[in-house]
């Protein structure tokens, strides 16, 4: 499996560090971003219920 990793030097809208939030990077993302965690999350996320194999085994 190829993961492929972006790092994001602009940052979004109204990020600021002379503003109260003091984490800039937070505002930080990129158009695969989501696909991102859907990778890193793959891992905990359970099967898909089947109506035909029983539940509890």
């Amino acid at each position: 499996m190829l993961i492929l990793i972006y790092f994001c030097l602009a940052v979004g809208p109204d990020a600021s560090k002379e503003k109260e939030y003091k984490n800039p990077e937070y505002f930080c993302y990129h158009v695969n971003t989501i696909a991102e965690a859907e990778v890193e999350l793959a891992k905990y996320r359970l099967p898909t219920p089947s109506n035909k194999e029983p539940f509890h085994t």
